[in-house]
């Protein structure tokens, strides 16, 4: 019997993104007996294996492929061993005469010499197909058995090659082989079809909501020919069954059932397990982003299930038994650990199956996901650690916006998650999903019962969020709640976190008093916090001692206890560099640099690695801007060496970044230098790393300008880049009030209008205050030093400083209309958000020039131009107005006389317009 069924020719498509596996299993292939390709429904098994079959013919390892097609061929057969040969026979051409026996099939089989036995779609007859195994690779030793199964064999000379999902988009470019296969498909039903900008990021979306697995992609790649990209996500999102195919798949082999229906075919695969096993995948199911052991081992529980009388295996052997089966994937872990998470498909199944259960056990599982959660904020873990969970942090803190009443059980859960959640949001994507979910949270939380010391950091972080997105009134409000909740109960650590955001807020509105004042205040109630926590309670334990306040309050969460470390001190380090930003506003670079070495200091006292690494980027950057290149890049060497860095994905890339500042810093490496730049770019957008993404845009369009001499393709292409990272980046954040105005300096040298020193002077100072702000910019005062030579390349009128022109001591500088003001000491006050108060002290300024005081009613006039109001309320404006300013440090020059109120005769002022 000699006659084979040789496969089909290969399809006239390529297969895309394979070429690795294949590789990787003709090797196996030349060396092994008996392969097994594994890997979920819809991967793209049999099309890999029918590859390597080929190639193996066709490079002359085998002499013909022998295809035995296994799909569904069994199920229900109550004879699955004589099926089995049957079809082996079937394959052989043999047939006819009726089912072969064991022996003269294993002869056949030998016969034939060096062949590939492709046995494909082994799941339904795993049982026969291993008691057969042994005969038939005794009889048929020259033969190669390629089999495809989601489901290993376990045989002994068995070689498993698991086949994972198409390569996703990394970002939001459509690339990648996940993206061809996806746009290849949809050209059948389009042929022309190619997506607008516009459509992108929905089938970036997409793609993740199909993990990359060929036969979704396949399957849903039609539809644009009917549906929108956007429509057809949110279709996708809405019913699953839109995946069921409307024809069969095109390249099936004749005889075989083709699978109509994704999920029908995971679903079948639920269904074969045994009910503890459908179970633990129903508790896996709550878990977002993936998962660990641990914490797998926290949600699953088992208790009331037997397997067949026996006692129920651990947790890690079902685990294993889920693996096997291609259940579970393993995914990536930033933390070293191993790491699995389901596909969409299985999360999805399993959740609907557990729907119809008599008792469904979601809830349960949600509850344990919820305890887990809280387990883990109780635990010192690191950045990367909770990098790694963001997505079960957002799903805690969304669940309990489900609707109902919200109980202390459920609110601590969510409130903990988002502050393990702030840290790691320092870039514009997750922040933008923290801004988003902050607000609601905290909400319905409000009148939950929760641990005050939960909610008050709570308010803290609305507060950040708020100052962050541009709302100061809304977010000084919180962080005044917060800080009497501190001060109320006896935290000192809400106090200090409290006061630390209050320092920010102040900074960036330029008021520098207030903002050095405020950080002084969290210095002091960070102090007293460690204070605290530093007695051992007796018998020597390791554990922190409760704090007084804990102990007087004896306040405990009845279903969640919290333990002290859920409570974390503001580190000594992060104060001094706030205070390191404002002595860099004033423009006292050696007290920035002092303090900057005490945050060092006290980062490494304090085991702090990544608040380390903050600190010597801030050294790095006070040594590029005072030109000492060697310094920096000393300081960049102790970075790569703390081990701390690898807590924050984007580490390494700031570190690129700060390497193409070193490199712009010097004239003849500029273009050099906006290679760089564009290359952090680039990979920052590959990343999500929006904040990051603007910053190398448009430190690389101030390098382009300064490289090109301003001629005008440089200034073209560096108002090109400009606009892009104005339009990257949420221009309500930091980053973005710097790129406003400097995009409004680059149209005004496009159209000529905004041509005058004072324009270009404000302008600057405005991007100099922003710039002292943001904790996020990588680059600060190196920034502003680079935004200074680009204007005085575009405007060789202009002095080549990053802050306003410096004046002789005891002189007050004024900008047009107000806008900022320097002060004797050289201390800087931006009044662009205080109008009434700017067009005040420009009155008062040009009255001084006239020796001249002014009277409430004039004040009144200048600050509120055509508004009319009651004489007692106008003099109270004013007074307010005048309080105010001194306030913000205009007070040491600003007197109140018998006729109203004057500059200081004394002192020399200068309005920036005359």
């Amino acid at each position: 019997m000699t006659r084979t069924n040789p496969i089909r020719e290969l399809r006239d498509e390529p297969i895309l993104g394979r070429d690795a596996e294949i590789a990787s299993l003709l090797a196996t292939a030349y060396e092994a007996r008996l392969v097994t390709v594994t890997g979920p429904v819809g991967v793209g098994k049999s099309r890999v294996a029918e590859e390597v079959a080929q190639r193996l013919v066709a490079d002359g390892g085998a002499t013909a492929v022998l295809r035995c097609n296994l799909h569904e061929v069994f199920a229900g057969s109550p004879g699955e061993t004589a099926a089995l040969l049957d079809a082996l026979a079937t394959a052989l051409g043999a047939s006819e005469g009726g089912p072969l026996a064991l022996g003269p099939l294993v002869a056949a089989l030998a016969g034939l010499g060096e062949i590939v036995v492709f046995l494909d779609g082994a799941d339904r007859c795993l049982p026969a197909l291993r008691d057969l195994l042994g005969p038939l690779l005794d009889g048929a030793e020259r033969a190669l058995f390629l089999i495809t199964s989601r489901e290993r064999l376990g045989a002994s000379e068995e070689h498993v090659f698991e086949l994972e999902p198409l390569s996703l988009p990394v970002g939001e470019a459509l690339d990648g082989p996940a993206a061809e296969l996806f746009l290849r498909a949809a050209r059948r039903s389009r042929p022309t079809y190619l997506p607008r900008p516009d459509e992108v990021p929905a089938l970036v979306a997409l793609l993740r909501e199909l993990d990359g697995l060929p036969l979704a992609l396949e399957l849903l790649a039609p539809r644009l020919a009917l549906f929108g990209a956007v429509d057809l996500l949110a279709r996708l999102r809405a019913d699953r069954g839109i995946l069921a195919a409307r024809s069969p798949l095109r390249g099936g082999s004749a005889g075989r059932p083709r699978l109509q229906s994704l999920d029908d075919a995971v679903t079948s695969s639920l269904v074969a397990l045994a009910p503890f096993e459908r179970a633990a995948l129903v508790d896996l199911a709550v878990f977002e982003g993936g998962f660990s052991l641990a914490a797998a081992e926290a949600v699953i529980d088992l208790h009331g299930f037997t397997a067949d009388g026996r006692p129920l295996p651990a947790v890690t052997a079902v685990l294993e038994a889920l693996r096997d089966r291609s259940l579970l994937q393993r995914v990536p872990s930033l933390t070293g650990g191993v790491r699995f998470d389901l596909l969409r498909a299985v999360r999805e199944a399993s959740i609907r199956l557990d729907e119809g259960a008599p008792t469904p056990r979601l809830a349960g599982a949600r509850v344990r996901h919820s305890r887990w959660i809280v387990d883990l904020a109780s635990k010192r873990i690191s950045a990367r650690h909770v990098v790694e969970e963001r997505e079960n942090l957002f799903a805690a803190a969304r669940r309990v916006l489900d609707g109902g009443p919200v109980t202390a059980r459920a609110a601590e859960p969510a409130l903990r998650a988002l502050l393990l959640l702030a840290p790691s949001s320092a870039e514009a994507t997750p922040f933008q999903a923290l801004l988003a979910l902050v607000e609601p949270v905290l909400d319905v939380t409000q009148d939950s019962g929760a641990d005050p010391s939960l909610v008050g950091r709570a308010l803290v972080l609305r507060g950040a969020v708020r100052r962050r997105s541009g709302r100061g009134a809304a977010a000084l409000k919180d962080l005044a709640n917060a800080l009497h909740v501190g001060k109320t109960l006896g935290f000192p650590a809400i106090e200090a976190t409290a006061e630390l955001e209050l320092s920010r807020l102040f900074l960036e509105r330029g008021d520098l008093p207030a903002a050095s004042e405020h950080a002084r205040l969290a210095l002091a109630a960070c102090r007293v916090a460690r204070a605290r926590l530093a007695p051992l309670p007796p018998g020597g334990d390791s554990k922190p001692a409760p704090s007084p306040s804990t102990a007087e309050t004896g306040r405990r969460s009845s279903n969640f206890p919290m333990g002290r470390a859920t409570e974390p001190l503001v580190s000594e380090a992060e104060i001094q560099l706030l205070l390191a930003a404002v002595e860099e506003a004033r423009g006292d670079r050696t007290a920035a640099a002092e303090l900057i070495a005490r945050a060092v200091a006290f980062a490494v006292a304090d085991e702090e690695p990544i608040l380390e690494a903050r600190a010597r980027f801030a050294a790095a950057l006070a040594a590029v801007d005072g030109e000492r290149v060697d310094d920096a890049r000393g300081e960049i060497a102790r970075i790569r060496a703390t081990e701390g860095l690898v807590g924050d994905p984007a580490s390494p890339l700031r570190l690129a970044l700060l390497e193409a500042a070193i490199l712009a810093d010097d004239p003849r490496a500029l273009p050099a230098s906006v290679v760089a730049f564009d290359d952090v770019a680039a990979r920052a957008r590959s990343r999500g790393l929006v904040a990051l993404e603007a910053e190398a845009l448009l430190r690389g369009a101030l390098a382009a300008v300064v490289a090109g001499g301003a001629p005008r393709t440089a200034i073209a292409e560096g108002h090109a880049r400009l606009r892009a990272a104005v339009e990257t980046h949420a221009v309500t954040d930091g980053l973005g009030r710097i790129l406003v105005p400097l995009g409004a300096i680059f149209d005004g040298h496009a159209s000529r209008s905004l041509v005058d020193a004072t324009a270009i002077a404000e302008a600057r100072t405005r991007v100099f205050l922003a710039i002292s702000v943001d904790p996020s910019a990588v680059v600060t005062s190196a920034l502003g030093r680079a935004i200074s030579h680009a204007l005085a390349v575009l405007f060789p009128a202009v002095a080549p400083v990053a802050s306003p022109p410096a004046t002789a001591r005891g002189a007050v500088r004024i900008g047009a209309e107000g806008h900022w003001c320097e002060t004797p000491e050289g201390g800087l006050v931006s009044l662009e958000r205080r109008r009434p108060l700017a067009r005040i002290l420009v009155a008062l300024a040009k009255a001084h020039s006239q020796k001249k005081a002014l009277s409430s009613q004039e004040l009144q006039e200048a600050g509120w131009p055509g508004e009319r109001m009651l004489a007692s309320a106008g003099v109270h404006r004013v007074r307010v107005a005048v309080s105010t300013m001194r306030k913000l440090g205009v007070g040491k020059f600003l007197q109140t006389v018998e006729d109203g109120y004057r500059l200081d005769f004394k002192t020399a002022v200068v309005l920036a317009d005359e």
